[in-house]
């Protein structure tokens, strides 16, 4: 367990009596390698439902990729999606909220972007949409994607999600390059996969997963967060308890309460069934 002034005089070893919403990113936590969700993992959320805990996904992935995943979990309502920005009803396809890049902020970010590091590749995510700078397209290995030669021409909703991808540097080198520079401008951050995210300031899944408890009546103190990656940090730090994945980022493990199993080993049902267990309920009760 970590241990410094902020959380030392507020952070506690949670019961299922004190916790009333568990949050969970998928990639890398509720999701295995191969993408999939366990039976056990999924028989624990159902149990957790049951015994009157409310389960939010939280995610980096945008809404159109939200669906297929989610709908493994079993986990029904609105997914907070693309690092905190939006709130989205995936069985409905609708976007319920989102926080967005003002016109100027976006013109302003990319010529920054583009001038720190030159040769960068520039996607933007928007709405349920997408566009990729057709050099981005090309280094993650996408066809048949909507293209564009310059982000800077997109003309559709405002975006919620700037992407950059270089040849020569990997996500970790473009987020120690730009987030010095952005830091007023955007949140960078990144989640495993070989470009970095950046998205409006201030917003991180800290802030949407707290705006949605303060809609539901929820405290942070009543909320156990899991992930798995450095995206994940700000909310396994805002929740009461925060558990990383036994597969996660070296940052995101320090960052924790808990360090669970992998999610090829079903870390988070570990850590509900125990929560569940010392309440008196079963995971095999909801099944």
């Amino acid at each position: 367990m970590r241990f410094d002034p902020v959380c030392a005089a507020r952070r506690y070893h949670p019961s299922i009596a004190s916790v009333r919403l568990l949050a969970c990113d998928l990639d890398g936590t509720l999701c295995r390698p191969d993408g999939t969700v366990s039976e056990r993992t999924r028989a624990a959320l159902r149990a957790a439902v049951a015994a009157d805990v409310q389960v939010v996904l939280v995610t980096g992935r945008p809404p159109r990729f939200v669906e297929r995943a989610a709908g493994q979990t079993g986990v029904e309502g609105p997914v907070i999606c693309s690092n905190g920005a939006v709130v989205y009803d995936w069985a409905g396809d609708v976007v319920l909220d989102a926080r967005t890049m003002q016109p100027h902020e976006f013109v302003l970010t990319v010529g920054i972007v583009r001038t720190i590091v030159p040769g960068v590749a520039l996607a933007i995510e928007w709405d349920t949409a997408f566009t990729f700078e057709r050099r981005f397209a090309e280094l993650i290995g996408r066809e048949g994607v909507p293209v564009a030669d310059d982000v800077l021409d997109h003309e559709g909703a405002p975006p919620h999600k700037l992407l950059a991808i270089h040849a020569e540097l990997d996500q970790e080198a473009l987020a120690s390059a730009l987030t010095p520079p952005l830091a007023d401008q955007l949140t960078v951050t990144h989640s495993g996969l070989p470009f970095i995210e950046m998205g409006p300031r201030g917003v991180t899944k800290a802030t949407g997963l707290a705006s949605w408890c303060a809609r539901q009546d929820v405290r942070a103190e009543e909320v156990v967060a899991f992930g798995d990656m450095p995206n994940d940090i700000p909310m396994l730090r805002w929740a009461g308890w925060g558990v990383a994945m036994g597969n996660g980022h070296v940052e995101t493990l320090e960052a924790a309460d808990e360090v669970t199993a992998t999610n090829d080993e079903d870390g988070v049902a570990i850590v509900v069934e125990r929560l569940l267990r010392d309440g008196g309920y079963t995971a095999s009760a909801a099944s």
